[in-house]
């Protein structure tokens, strides 16, 4: 593992929802998932799955979390991604048909 970033995974319900509940629909909008602008390098992270993480909206905290409470673990994810072979500036979490 390289190192880590942040995404935030946005929806657009009113689009997911006028589909049917279609979550592709929802969540495949350009420009709907800003990444980063950071990476930090795995050596600086000692615990990947001990990390606080908060969505701030006007100053105001909208999501509290810990990566604790992930569904997989970062180890996890990191496997799943081994053998993908991802060009530059290509967003693997979006661009699923490239």
């Amino acid at each position: 593992m390289f190192g880590y970033t942040i995404i935030n995974d946005v929806s657009a319900r009113d689009i997911q929802h006028g589909w049917g509940g279609q979550w592709f629909k929802g969540k495949s909008l350009d420009r709907t998932s800003p990444v980063g602008p950071f990476v930090v390098t795995a050596d600086e992270i000692p615990d990947p799955q001990a990390l606080d993480l908060k969505l701030r909206v006007n100053g105001q905290v909208k999501q509290s979390a810990n990566t604790a409470a992930m569904i997989h673990s970062n180890r996890r994810v990191g496997r799943l991604a081994i053998g993908r072979h991802d060009s530059a500036g290509r967003r693997p979490h979006r661009d699923r048909h490239s």
